[in-house]
C-alpha cells in the first residue's frame, strides 16, 4: 500500500491517468471472487455504514412504506432507521432477545406485510455476535416487492457472504475487520436490478458513468491505496489457513464461550452458539462501560457495554490471540464480575 501511495505522490497525473482505474478494476474483480459476489455488482465503499446508506438512498422510501428489522441491530444503523421514521417511514422492530438465529429470521419474515419495502438484518449482530441465516431471508424474499438489506460489518473473512447475494440482496460490508484490509475499506453488493441506476452518496466525476463499478470507482480525492491490496490480503488469509491459525482460534473461541458462560450470573446468547471467532454472554453487571474501562485498565481488550437487555461482553479472537491472552481475560472477568 505504501508503494502505491508513493507512486501516486511521485507523479500524480500519470498515476491517475494511466494506472488507477485498471488497478481498481483488477482489485475489485479479485475482491468479488474472494467474497463470491458478481463482479458487476461489486463496488467499493468506505465501510458498511456508507454502503448501507447508499442502498437505503437508492430505495427512496416514502411515507407509508415499512422497514422490518430486529431489536439486535447496530446503533449506527438504528440512527439511520430513526431518520427514516422522521420522514414518515414505518419502522417495525421485531423483539429477538433470547431467540436462536433461525428463529430470529423466521420471526422477521412473519412480520413482513403488504407495506414492507425492505427487511434489514445484520449478518453478524453487534454486540451480540449472532450469525443470522440471512440467506434464508433472501431466498424467501426473492421475487417479491420487499428488498433485503444486509449489514455485513462483521461478515467478510468471518462467514460466507456469497449465498445471500445470489438471491438478490444488498450486502453492505466492512473489510478491515475480519477481512484484514486497511481501515477505511468496505464494499457493497448491488442487486442486478439496481446496477443501472444506483449512485454513490457523493456526486463526483464519474457519477454519470455507464456501470456501477465505474460510478463508484473514485470519489473526489479519496485515498485509493487501501482499495488496491486485495491480492495481498487474500495471500494473508491463505497463509493463516495453511498454518492452522484460524482453526486454532476457532477451537479457542469455543472453549472461551464455555468459560464465559460459567461466570457468575452469566446468560448465554443463543444465537452466538456457533459463531466462529466471536464469543458473547450477558452479564449481571449494572454498568457495561465501567466494566470495559476496568478491563482496559488491566490491559484487557474486550468489548463490554450496556444494551437494552443488560451488559453484554464480547470477545473477538483473531488468529494472533494466544491462550495466555484468553487466560488473562478470563482471570480479569472473574475478579470483576
Amino acid at each position: 500500500m505504501a508503494r502505491t501511495r508513493a507512486a501516486a505522490e511521485r507523479d500524480y497525473d500519470a498515476f491517475f491517468a494511466d494506472r488507477l482505474f485498471d488497478e481498481l478494476a483488477a482489485s475489485r474483480t479479485a475482491l468479488a471472487a474472494w467474497l463470491g459476489w458478481s463482479p458487476e455488482g461489486t463496488v467499493f465503499a468506505a465501510n458498511a455504514t456508507t454502503a448501507l446508506q447508499t442502498a437505503v438512498a437508492h430505495l427512496a422510501l416514502q411515507p407509508g412504506d415499512e422497514v422490518v428489522t430486529t431489536s439486535h441491530e447496530y446503533d449506527a444503523t438504528n440512527r439511520v432507521l430513526a431518520l427514516l421514521a422522521g420522514r414518515g417511514v414505518t419502522i417495525q422492530i421485531v423483539p429477538v432477545s433470547g431467540l436462536d438465529a433461525p428463529t430470529i429470521v423466521a420471526r422477521v419474515l412473519d412480520a413482513v406485510g403488504t407495506r414492507t419495502r425492505a427487511v434489514l438484518l445484520s449478518h453478524v449482530t453487534s454486540p451480540w455476535a449472532e450469525v443470522l441465516p440471512v440467506e434464508l431471508a433472501a431466498a424467501a424474499l426473492a421475487g417479491t416487492r420487499t428488498t433485503l438489506l444486509v449489514d455485513g460489518a462483521h461478515g467478510p473473512g468471518l462467514v460466507d457472504t456469497s449465498a445471500v447475494t445470489r438471491h438478490g440482496a444488498w450486502y453492505a460490508a466492512t473489510l478491515h475487520k475480519w477481512g484484514y484490509f486497511p481501515r477505511g475499506t468496505g464494499a457493497l453488493h448491488v442487486p442486478a436490478d439496481a446496477r443501472d441506476t444506483v449512485r454513490p452518496l457523493v456526486t463526483s466525476w464519474h457519477v454519470g458513468a455507464g456501470t456501477a463499478a465505474e460510478r463508484f470507482s473514485w470519489l473526489g480525492t479519496s485515498d485509493v491505496a487501501p482499495l488496491l491490496v486485495t491480492d495481498d490480503v487474500r495471500a494473508v488469509h491463505r497463509d493463516l489457513e495453511g498454518a492452522g491459525a484460524v482453526q486454532r482460534a476457532a477451537l479457542l473461541t469455543d472453549w472461551l464461550r464455555h468459560e464465559l458462560q460459567e461466570l457468575p450470573g452469566a446468560e448465554p446468547v443463543p444465537g452466538n452458539a456457533a459463531t466462529p471467532l466471536m464469543a458473547a454472554v450477558r452479564l449481571p453487571a449494572s454498568d457495561g462501560a465501567a466494566l470495559r474501562r476496568a478491563l482496559a485498565a488491566r490491559g484487557i481488550q474486550l468489548w463490554a457495554g450496556q444494551t437494552a437487555e443488560g451488559t453484554v461482553v464480547r470477545a473477538s479472537l483473531a488468529p494472533y490471540v494466544s491462550d495466555g491472552d484468553v487466560d488473562r481475560a478470563l482471570g480479569a472477568l472473574r475478579d470483576l464480575v
